[in-house]
């Protein structure tokens, strides 16, 4: 059997072509250092005017060594060097004369100081290299020190049409090989990015054989394994090695299953590879460093389960090389200029045979774009065919699953304008694990869950109603066995709330929402009303060598991210039902 290609997806030549300031500087750093989340930079001025210099003296440039590192200076020397950009310092998480973890500005002691805040630094339309000059402009009195930081962001998306086109036929043979030995249902274990391209995929493509696994849920665990395993390849999906409800599916299934049907997607050198070799995996397949999660369509996160279902990836790969990024990045424009004239619910409405796509676009645009106050949010399957004031609604489609890859790359790049247009950072999500900390506190019972039992300070359902204000929205996340019986009720009650209110209403199943809307409930801004639902597990299911069940897991994770909504200010009520079915009495509150 040949194995698949484990070269990571490279950024792409041409990013420099991008007008985006935000793009273009974070492509240059991560031309060197693609696998940096952040590069800390430190340098440092003199004085501009010493002591006991004549008044309105003319400043001297600064010198441009590094924080703390006398190298480059020409002090002592006869010469003057010209003034450039300083050298870059190695990456360290302190600053200036700050303790070490300290990541503020600090300015120099001294009267008559000026720092430059950071919009006159970093212009929009500036490259890297005009940054720096910005840097190194004189500042009038004080000694001392500047740090900032650059974000890499993440833009090897925007080669992965080319790259997996490359890989393809790998990936065809890899899946060739698995149906002739025997596999005949494919399963994805996955949060997020690495779980909702290859749902889009298999409901497009009409492959019933691919099932997606985001649920913690023991009614969703104990589903896949009631319908046979023998013949199961697992497909665990995780960047980071470490999504601990990836891991729990696994510990869970390999207990039942052989290691020759699981496969792993993650970056190099991640806990979960080390896990991979170590147990025997049938393969591994890496991640592209330099791509983000919910950037991460078409690259082996999407295309591997493409390949296992039989779907003409070359086709549609290539239908993604055609995609005008012009037209896309204006897709963008508009979204950024409905929003900030007050319509920043996005209301997106494909086409049936694509319909799922939009549950894509739900997490790439409101992770990227819900923070700092800020943030459009998306509405999937709107209850309610009426144009409210506050939403914007895109109906732009194709239909043809085969285009789907087209949607993909232009949905990213729209995405991208919008961050810049917003002023926020496209490609991090700073808020997400503020939840994932409190779940595991919950979990291990220290000093913050040490009252996981106790009661939250939350609303009544009726009080949470009554709070509705213009432009809100009402977000239902149901901690509730994702399953389609008990998905109509919900979007039943979701139609009733949304007439009640006259809001826009947005339906999510946790914990799988925490990795889709979750930044922007923390994160973005404080129009939502939030109301969990939980529900009495009639049974649970151990997870093999993490102590718990997946149960409890659920459990902490609701309470989590109660608690961190509520730690944000946020408008929350939850309701603890005795059975998922009961949900229907919400309706008529």
């Amino acid at each position: 059997m040949t194995r698949p290609s484990r070269s990571s997806t490279a950024i792409a030549s041409g990013t420099a072509s991008i007008t985006s300031r935000r793009w273009r500087s974070a492509s240059a750093v991560a031309a060197s250092e693609s696998t940096r989340e952040r590069v800390w930079v430190a340098t440092s001025w003199r004085r501009a005017n010493p002591p006991g210099s004549a008044s309105g003296s003319r400043p001297r440039a600064p010198a441009p060594w590094r924080s703390g590192d006398r190298r480059g200076s020409t002090r002592g020397t006869g010469r003057r060097r010209p003034p450039g950009p300083p050298r870059p310092a190695r990456p360290r998480r302190w600053c200036g004369r700050g303790s070490r973890g300290d990541t503020r500005r600090r300015s120099p002691p001294g009267k008559g100081r000026r720092q430059r805040p950071r919009s006159e630094l970093f212009r929009p339309g500036e490259s890297l290299e005009a940054s720096w000059a910005n840097l190194n402009t004189p500042v009038t009195g004080g000694e001392g020190w500047l740090c900032f930081s650059l974000r890499m962001s993440r833009l090897g998306w925007i080669d992965a049409p080319r790259a997996s086109l490359a890989q393809w036929e790998d990936l065809t043979r890899f899946a060739d090989a698995a149906q002739r030995d025997g596999f005949t249902r494919v399963v994805v274990c996955g949060m997020g990015g690495s779980s909702l391209a290859p749902q889009v995929l298999a409901t497009s493509f009409g492959a019933p054989s691919l099932t997606v696994l985001d649920s913690t849920d023991p009614a969703a665990v104990l589903a896949i394994e009631r319908t046979g395993i023998g013949t199961t390849l697992f497909v665990i999906s995780s960047k980071s090695g470490t999504t601990v409800e990836t891991l729990a599916f696994y510990h869970y299934f390999v207990a039942r299953a052989r290691p020759g049907q699981f496969v792993a997607i993650t970056d190099p050198g991640s806990p979960l590879e080390t896990l991979a070799l170590e147990r025997g995996f049938r393969a591994v397949f890496h991640h592209p460093v330099d791509v983000g999660g919910r950037y991460a369509a078409l690259t082996i996160v999407g295309m591997l389960p493409a390949a296992l279902i039989g779907a003409d990836g070359r086709t549609l790969l290539e239908r993604a090389r055609a995609v005008r990024v012009d037209r896309a990045k204006a897709l963008g424009a508009r979204i950024a200029a409905a929003a900030q004239a007050g319509r920043d619910k996005l209301v997106l409405r494909p086409p049936g045979p694509i319909a799922r796509l939009a549950d894509w676009i739900e997490q790439l645009v409101a992770e990227s774009s819900g923070k700092e106050g800020r943030g459009v949010v998306p509405v999937v399957d709107d209850p309610v065919s009426e144009r409210r004031p506050d939403s914007e609604v895109v109906a732009e489609f194709s239909s043809d699953p085969l285009d789907l890859g087209a949607e993909f790359l232009t949905w990213e790049y729209a995405t991208g304008e919008l961050g810049e247009r917003l002023g926020v950072d496209a490609f991090d999500q700073p808020d997400v694990e503020e939840a994932k900390r409190l779940a595991r506190a919950e979990l291990a019972g220290g000093p913050e869950g040490a009252q996981h039992a106790a009661p939250l300070p939350t609303m009544t359902p009726e009080t949470l109603r009554r709070a509705a204000r213009p432009s809100d929205y009402v977000a239902m996340l149901a901690y509730l066995p994702p399953r389609p019986e008990v998905a109509a009720r919900l979007h039943e009650v979701r139609g009733r709330w949304a007439r009640a209110t006259g809001c826009a209403t947005t339906l999510g199943f946790g914990p799988r929402y925490l990795h889709s809307t979750g930044q922007l409930h923390k994160g973005g801004p404080n129009t939502g009303l939030f109301l969990v639902i939980t529900a009495e597990d009639i049974e649970d299911a151990e997870v093999p060598e993490m102590g718990i069940t997946f149960g409890r897991l659920k459990r902490a994770q609701a309470r989590g991210d109660i608690r961190a909504l509520l730690a944000r200010g946020r408008r929350v009520a939850h309701v603890h039902l005795a059975r998922p079915e009961d949900v229907t009495a919400l309706a008529s509150l």
